[in-house]
Formats: C-alpha cells, structure tokens, sequence
C-alpha cells in the first residue's frame, strides 16, 4: 500500500456512530491545522500531514533520518519512534501553530520508553521564540503552557502526578487552550479523563497573548531535551476541544485515525 493512500482520509461506519453517540456537533475535520498520522515509510525524511498543508521532516542527526528507519507498529496502523538523543520532527514555522488569543488543542497517542523528558511538541526556544510547549521534566509530570514571551509570561497547567506508571504502553493525551488570559482556560486529559490538577504558570497577570514568533514547530523535541518512545496520530486543532470530542478521539482506548 503506499503512502499517499496510507494517509488518506477514509472514515469507518463504526466511527461515525461513535461521531452520533458522542454527539459531536460540529465537524473536526474542519477545523484541523495538521493531523501527522506517523504512517509513513519511505526512503525520505517527509511527514506527511493528511490535511495536505504542513508536511515535516525526520530529524536524526547521528543517524538516519528517513520516515522507513523510524517506522514501527503503532497504536493505529504505524508510529515513529524517537530514541531520547537526537530524534526528532520539523514543521516549518507558520501562523496556524500560534494560538494569537485563538484556541488550540493537541491530541496525541504516545508510548513512552521513559517518562522523563517526554516532549509530545512544542514551538519554543530558549530565551526567545516562546509560544507553547507540551511535555515532562524530572518529576515525570506532564505540563502545558502558553507563552507571551515579550512579557516573560506564560500560563499553564499542570498534572502532578508521575506518569511512570504509563511507560511502556499506549496512552493518549489532549492538551486544550481556550484563547484567553488565565491557566483556567488550560486542560490536560489522560485517556479521556480531565487530569490538570494545578497550574504551572509565570506572571500571569503580564501575560496579554501568544505573539507570532517564528519558531520552528517540534515534534519529539524542546530546546536540547528528546523524546525517548513512540508518537502516532497526532492532531493540532483551532479549537477548544470539549470532553466529547476527546472522549471521541479515544474511541475507548481504541484510538481513531480518520475522522468522519
């Protein structure tokens, strides 16, 4: 099968029941900014975003940095695994990835090899070009935040407990922004349950919005820290998503890939 038709958008009758019980009004697939189903497999460093718009490329730089090397089995058809050194995707810079008082999701399966650093995507640099970051420090504790990096500010949510105990199986994670001016306006949710349970914020009073900053969106990577495991089927959304529509990706641990 290749690749092309191995992205393309083919819905399933039984995800368009799931679509009715969940009672998803409106349709998501119109409101994806990239949707990276990792099911690539070529000789070539490409990406391929099913939307058509923001195609990335592999990123290794002490090895070999072609979607074939980094394809294994996924949680839905195929992943790519990143090895926590040097592994990594690269989306060109643009204006859809910047949440500029606009909302912003993420919806991401993932199977960590170690908790510890484990980066889902970020456009952020360091000292500049900070806009959103989703990922782990030490603590194995999953943080979302937003930047206004002007005003040294940023807003943020936080789950505080360890996520060891999900190394080494697939979990899926939704990070949601509503656009606004608070950490309230942020939620983390852990296979289809809300899980932020405090913030993780700098001078949010300063904060007055993202600015469109022209960094490089990273899969797998922020600053010099690498994700150590396996991303499949990850989405970018211009909206909020509700606990409908995440429970719907979930699908019941299933997971779903194309959207009807």
């Amino acid at each position: 099968m290749s690749i092309l038709r191995r992205n393309r958008y083919e819905p399933k009758r039984g995800d368009l029941l799931l679509w009715r019980r969940y009672r998803i009004v409106r349709n998501l697939k119109d409101h994806l900014i990239a949707h990276y189903k990792m099911n690539d497999n070529l000789a070539t460093d490409v990406i391929l975003d099913a939307t058509g718009t923001h195609n990335g490329a592999v990123k290794d730089v002490g090895g070999t940095a072609t979607s074939a090397f980094h394809s294994v089995a996924g949680k839905i058809n195929f992943a790519q695994d990143f090895d926590g050194g040097d592994d990594y995707i690269e989306i060109a810079d643009h204006a859809d990835f910047t949440p500029a008082s606009t909302p912003f999701s993420i919806s991401v399966w993932v199977n960590m090899h170690t908790a510890t650093y484990f980066i889902w995507a970020s456009k952020w640099q360091t000292w500049s070009n900070q806009e959103w970051l989703l990922f782990t420090g030490t603590q194995k504790t999953i943080h979302y935040r937003i930047y206004d990096n002007s005003a040294g500010a940023y807003l943020g949510r936080a789950y505080g407990t360890s996520l060891a105990s999900y190394e080494g199986q697939w979990t899926h994670f939704v990070a949601t922004y509503d656009g606004g001016i608070s950490s309230s306006g942020i939620r983390i949710y852990l296979n289809g349950l809300r899980v932020d349970d405090a913030p993780s914020e700098n001078n949010p009073g300063s904060f007055v919005a993202v600015e469109n900053l022209n960094s490089a969106v990273w899969i797998g990577r922020y600053d010099t820290h690498h994700a150590d495991g396996l991303i499949d089927n990850m989405m970018f959304f211009d909206v909020e998503l509700t606990l409908s529509e995440v429970r719907f990706l979930y699908k019941n641990g299933v997971g779903i890939e194309n959207i009807p």
